[in-house]
């Protein structure tokens, strides 16, 4: 069984390594935890890759090439936002050894949740994971505010988590186990589900759409993003997202693929809704922080858009569209990590007036980044809304093509506001030195952003059978 579990295992082990550097360095530093942490994280993701298809328990706990891939970006997208967290932390001279330890922990919970298939595993993954957010949370002690914040994703964390213990235990009670097997197969020989079982899965459901932060469930996602610090909002914006993607897909095709026809309109309302309040909330919206946090709602209803059928088509174009966007988003914080004026980062969009004049180089990388997440070709962002499009219509659904090109121009006019800021209007005041790790990122991020257009085989050749293999 040890094998199993043997990357959590050993990004476990960085725990501990870290309580003993903090005990006896008094001289450690952002880099000293940062390193640990990268030394751990690129063992277990090259033992994760190496032992893809070893799995002792595989009705609880399954390691695949599906599960392999989706570790894999965690933590990739891990390690990068980790770098510059690092440097974050250094030039703000804070103690970077709580945010690691909570990441290091998050990684882990994000890990069991990718490869869960049984309900109490995946329950006691995302509880845990959600207590590691609330302290993250609280990083940020300048604000007042945060504490307000902090209670109240705990609040409705605790309580979609109880729905999903109570959704849980009602196939419990009738199958004495929770594994997606033996719950799928009792869904699917079952010539007419009682109704309890249905509102057992809606529970359980409406758990995992919370954390995905979709509407109506995402306002905790917008004050969480605007109100804590740089490296937690970049973190809980880039990461777990992949995670809570990988184990909805799981859970509909494993478990509740029987049963999936009484979902599938709710599905499609909360898609809608997400892709018009994401939409609508951006324009109206004056922080840019929160600004992008409504854009990051406007994107998980394209997601679950494309769906809507859970097809192998549709799974890959959702999978296509989410690494584009979170490729899209990486770029936008790193360039956020740039804005900095007399020591103090700058949020606000009036603040953003004239940075093109300013700082050209930030400004240029700002604007691909923003026309790719407007799916404007011929940037990345074209490739993703292209993908899901085109499954729309090779399933006949025009009308939700119809929707979700009125909304993405809603989306666009939020992201042309923007680009209409940064250089058109005149700036307002000067800003810092710009640190060259930010540089340094933001190039590495348009080389590859550059060779996706000329070649977009690339992306999507590689990974283009790895998704469905959920199947």
């Amino acid at each position: 069984m040890l094998i199993t579990f043997l990357p959590e295992i050993i990004l476990f082990c960085c725990l501990p390594v870290m309580v003993l550097v903090r005990i006896f360095r008094t001289s450690a530093t952002p880099k000293t935890y940062f390193t640990l942490s990268k030394y751990f994280m690129l063992f277990s993701v090259l033992l994760s890759i190496i032992l893809y298809n070893k799995s002792e328990l595989p009705e609880i706990y399954d390691n695949s090439r599906y599960t392999t891939l989706f570790k894999s970006l965690v933590f990739l997208f891990s390690f990068v936002w980790f770098f510059l967290a690092y440097r974050w932390f250094l030039h703000e001279e804070r103690s970077s050894f709580r945010y690691f330890m909570l990441g290091i922990c998050s990684l882990i919970c994000l890990n069991v949740i990718i490869s869960a298939h049984n309900f109490a595993l995946l329950w006691g993954a995302l509880a845990i994971n959600a207590v590691m957010v609330y302290f993250l949370i609280l990083r940020r002690l300048d604000e007042e505010r945060i504490f307000v914040v902090a209670h109240r994703y705990a609040g409705f964390a605790a309580f979609f988590l109880v729905l999903m213990a109570a959704g849980m235990a009602i196939f419990y009670h009738r199958l004495g186990n929770l594994n997606y097997r033996d719950v799928f197969s009792f869904l699917h020989q079952s010539t007419d589900i009682p109704q309890l079982y249905l509102y057992a899965s809606a529970m359980i459901l409406s758990g995992m759409l919370f954390f995905m932060a979709v509407a109506p469930f995402h306002f905790w996602f917008l004050d969480v993003v605007r109100y804590s610090i740089l490296p937690v909002g970049g973190y809980l914006t880039l990461v777990p997202g992949l995670a809570y993607f990988a184990a909805f897909c799981a859970m509909i095709v494993n478990v509740f693929f029987p049963i999936y026809g009484h979902f599938q309109q709710p599905l499609i309302i909360f898609a809608v809704a997400s892709l018009f309040l994401g939409a609508v909330g951006a324009n109206g919206e004056k922080n840019i922080l929160r600004l992008f946090a409504y854009g990051s709602v406007f994107n998980i209803g394209f997601i679950l858009i494309s769906l809507i059928t859970f097809s192998a088509d549709s799974l890959f174009s959702s999978f296509v569209y989410l690494l584009v966007y979170l490729m899209s988003m990486l770029g936008i914080y790193t360039v956020f990590l740039g804005f900095k004026s007399q020591g103090r980062y700058v949020f606000e969009l009036r603040e953003f007036a004239g940075i093109a004049k300013l700082k050209a180089y930030l400004a240029a990388a700002f604007l691909m980044f923003l026309v790719s997440l407007i799916g404007s070709p011929p940037m990345l962002g074209f490739l993703g809304k292209l993908s899901v499009i085109n499954n729309l219509v090779l399933e006949h659904h025009f009308y939700l093509v119809a929707v979700t090109l009125l909304s993405l121009i809603l989306m666009a006019n939020a992201y042309l506001i923007v680009v209409k800021t940064v250089y058109f209007d005149s700036p307002i005041m000067n800003f810092d030195r710009i640190d060259k790790s930010i540089y340094i990122c933001l190039t590495l991020n348009l080389i590859l952003v550059v060779i996706s257009l000329v070649q977009p085989r690339f992306l999507m050749s590689g990974f283009e059978r790895m998704p469905i293999r959920v199947f």
